[in-house]
């Protein structure tokens, strides 16, 4: 969420902030964090790290790459993990890298692929998404701007 909100810093800080350390699995997530907050050599150690370590480097590769704008390196990762992992990817996609991935929706290849692979394209940009937190969220962050 910080990340969609612009706001680097916090999605490096937050974890820490609330005494969870690093979370576990927030390589992709904080590799982006680094490069949005200009830190490139922490960027490049941790993207170095994410492509070694990574279960299935490319999905986590495309991301990074449409994160950081590099839509060539993007897609061909994103082939390489369709091959891998099949189809089911961009079919049934997690929320979170899906949204991660719209830097490169507007290029024409994103269309080319999920046509590929029988994705139909439905206009979403109507849909307005404003929730309402429980209690328990809003004191975190309200605890967490108070501690800035």
């Amino acid at each position: 969420a910080w990340l969609a909100a612009g706001e680097p810093e916090m999605a490096l800080e937050l974890p820490e902030s609330i005494g969870l350390g690093e979370i576990p699995g927030d390589g992709v997530l904080r590799t982006v964090a680094f490069h949005a907050h200009g830190e490139q050599d922490k960027f490049e150690a941790a993207f170095r790290d994410l492509s070694r370590e990574s279960d299935f480097p490319s999905w986590d590769i495309a991301i990074v790459a449409a994160q950081t704008g590099q839509k060539d390196l993007a897609f061909e990762a994103l082939e390489r993990a369709i091959e891998i992992d099949g189809p089911h990817l961009l079919q049934v996609p997690d929320p979170i890298d899906y949204y991660l991935l719209t830097p490169i929706k507007s290029d024409p290849r994103w269309r080319l692929l999920q046509e590929r692979i029988g994705i139909e394209s439905v206009d979403l940009s109507t849909i307005r998404f404003n929730p309402e937190f429980p209690a328990e969220v809003e004191t975190l962050l309200a605890l967490n701007e108070a501690n800035q």
